[in-house]
């Protein structure tokens, strides 16, 4: 009974910790949304947009995915080397990203039909550099519960972000000023958390050696092979509607839907987000000690993210125009009726993405890469056979296909969980990813 207590306490205690950094972080891009979207055009935010979509797609893989396994060895030796052997594969994918923009400039961005985005494609591989790099401490504090480190890092990040941001666009826009600004925030929360790791970092490079490196890399070389598929299928998918709507109806456009499904996911995404992060221990520890209430415990999970969800939908539905036009201007108020659309889909990931830590454990991963696959083939289906129709019904289908594939989603999740999850494997596997649909909007 104290070890319960114990454990809820724990659970609860690390949830809060990662939310106060996280709701300061995502607080300030809302709380200075106002002023960003009168700095800046929609054409801006939809460079933004296009340029955070490739950086996503290409940082998920920089680090070959070893660094997702950091939390797992019980050896910290063990992890030290995983984190050398995930820098190593960051600066390699990085130093190849270079060489193909020095080679192949003007082919890409022609190749994108997006001039606009050519100055900065030198910039890309830094930004992913530092991404993967905060990805890699970023586990490294999961492992050892510094949650506190991972707040202070995010506020820091968002705080540098929309501080540059703002400087760079007043009093009259500098046209890169968004995109600085993301360079600047991903660097201050790398730093923050490089100073904050300073002492373990140093001893953990004593315990670092070339062989061990490779008998990492041997040992868990099924997160290159396999779990990096699901993953760049994920995070494709969901960066996908905002390639084709800048393919197909141009910047203008994609900077209003990149700015209304930002303003609705940042708030959920808060709450789901540090659940996810702290329920992926609970669910391994649900799964060795009492795999018959699991599922039970995910169902009490989704209804309360459900009941969540309700006031926001009900509210960007009816009133999406009225409340962006008077918190951003006149001119955003195509982007409020995007909102009252799109927050179903963001309803539907808000409520379901936190429950699929339960498909990292071993045996449930090639059901959590069924589903990556299905819903990568759909969504490109659907977005492709509406790409010809009008923006509104392009999103109306998004909608929809969201709703659908995340309540497959569920399904699966929920039947992962069933009578039969007793008589697996317990032990989560040195190749899953604990966070697999959590992914920044």
């Amino acid at each position: 009974m104290l070890s319960a207590l114990r454990i809820r306490n724990d659970f609860g205690r690390n949830v809060a910790a990662l939310m106060t950094g996280t709701t300061l972080a995502q607080a300030l891009p809302i709380a200075a949304s106002p002023l960003l979207s009168r700095l800046y055009t929609p054409g801006d935010f939809g460079v933004l947009g296009l340029y955070a979509a490739i950086c996503a797609i290409v940082s998920v893989l920089a680090a070959g995915r070893y660094e997702i396994a950091i939390v797992q060895p019980r050896s910290d030796a063990e992890a030290a080397n995983l984190a050398a052997l995930s820098v190593a594969a960051a600066l390699a994918t990085c130093a190849t990203m270079w060489l193909l923009i020095f080679f192949f400039h003007g082919r890409i961005v022609a190749a994108s039909q997006s001039p606009e985005l050519g100055r900065w494609l030198w910039l890309l591989p830094a930004s992913v550099l530092i991404a993967a790099l905060y990805q890699v401490l970023n586990y490294w504090n999961n492992r050892h519960k510094r949650f506190r480190q991972l707040a202070a890092s995010r506020a820091l990040q968002s705080a540098g972000t929309v501080g540059t941001q703002c400087a760079l666009g007043y009093p009259q826009g500098m046209a890169g000023g968004l995109i600085a600004g993301h360079i600047a925030g991903q660097a201050f929360g790398l730093l923050w958390l490089a100073r904050s790791n300073r002492m373990s970092i140093r001893q953990a490079t004593r315990e670092v050696s070339l062989s061990e490196m490779k008998r990492m890399g041997a040992q868990y070389r099924k997160l290159p092979l396999f779990s990096s598929w699901g993953a760049l299928l994920d995070t494709a998918a969901l960066q996908m509607p905002l390639l084709v709507i800048a393919h197909v109806f141009g910047f203008a456009i994609t900077g209003l839907f990149s700015f209304a499904f930002r303003v609705l996911t940042v708030p959920l995404n808060l709450i789901s987000g540090s659940i996810a992060q702290v329920l992926f221990q609970r669910v391994a520890e649900l799964h060795n000690d009492d795999p018959a209430s699991l599922r039970r415990y995910l169902l009490k999970i989704f209804a309360v993210l459900a009941c969540l969800s309700v006031a926001p939908i009900l509210l960007f539905t009816f009133f999406g125009v009225e409340i962006f036009s008077f918190v951003f201007g006149a001119s955003w108020g195509q982007a409020g009726s995007y909102s009252g659309i799109l927050i179903v889909a963001a309803a539907a990931r808000f409520c379901v993405s936190p429950l699929s830590v339960v498909l990292s454990l071993e045996q449930h991963i090639k059901k959590g890469v069924a589903w990556q696959l299905g819903y990568f083939l759909t969504l490109s289906g659907v977005l492709f056979a509406f790409s010809d129709s009008g923006v509104d019904v392009f999103l109306k289908a998004f909608a929809i296909h969201e709703t659908i594939q995340y309540g497959i989603y569920l399904a699966i999740i929920l039947w992962a969980t069933g009578p039969g999850a007793s008589e697996c494997p317990r032990t989560p596997p040195p190749d899953s990813d604990p966070l697999p649909a959590i992914r920044k909007q």
